[in-house]
């Protein structure tokens, strides 16, 4: 991919996947947007206190034994506590999932499909306890993952609904970053440690589809150092 120098200070920017279209600088943790071959600088992105996460920009994992990447993040606060979201970049992606997320939260790991877009909804519609069907392009979507993760995973029902702000932002990510944004996000479960997430934006809903995996099962390498870990 090109290079780019970073607006602020001058640095070499990293853009490692084709899906990536805002970075922040390693050397002067500026927020930097990518518009073809032109940069946008958004400012400067506050250091993210050490949070005892294992997890980093660089950390390598597997998942249905195919690589992936660590190359960003956002963590998203809200009125109980906040959780992080991890972008990945897939060694062997596919036509229909070209990038993965890794969503952390409370000792969970969720491995989660590039998104797909739903008709527009309304949180409102929808209540914690209440089922939700798969929808019938999930397993033509998943391709060689959908075995394994549809088979048992007919139904799901709401476990959750929360409102989070975005506080935080590391390395690349396949969106522009806005502190401004806040996210409306259903979760489901079902009975087969699938997980279904469904963020309500405002103009498009997104559904999140993955499975729920132990941290060991990940085979995780190029950990931070975390003291007591």
């Amino acid at each position: 991919m090109k290079d780019f120098l970073c607006p602020q200070c001058g640095a070499g920017l990293k853009f490692t996947t084709a899906y990536a279209v805002s970075t922040v600088c390693e050397f002067c943790n500026s927020l930097v947007v990518r518009h073809d071959l032109n940069l946008e600088l958004l400012g400067k992105e506050a250091i993210l206190q050490d949070d005892l996460n294992p997890l980093q920009v660089g950390t390598r994992g597997i998942f249905q034994k195919t690589g992936f990447l660590i190359v960003g993040g956002v963590r998203l606060n809200h009125h109980e506590g906040f959780w992080q979201e991890w972008f990945l970049q897939l060694d062997s992606p596919t036509r229909n999932s070209r990038y993965a997320w890794l969503a952390q939260a409370q000792g969970e790991y969720q491995f989660l499909f590039e998104p797909l877009e739903l008709p527009k909804q309304s949180a409102s519609e929808f209540k914690v306890g209440s089922g939700v069907s798969v929808p019938s392009d999930v397993e033509q979507r998943l391709g060689k993952w959908s075995s394994s993760l549809v088979k048992y995973a007919d139904a799901f029902n709401i476990i959750d609904i929360r409102t989070a702000q975005m506080t935080h932002f590391l390395g690349q990510l396949p969106w522009a970053p806005d502190k401004n944004r806040q996210r409306t996000v259903a979760e489901l479960s079902s009975t087969a440690d699938a997980k279904m997430t469904i963020e309500f934006g405002s103009d498009k809903t997104q559904l999140y589809y993955g499975q729920v995996l132990d941290f060991e099962d990940f085979k995780f390498q190029n950990l931070k150092e975390v003291k007591g870990w």
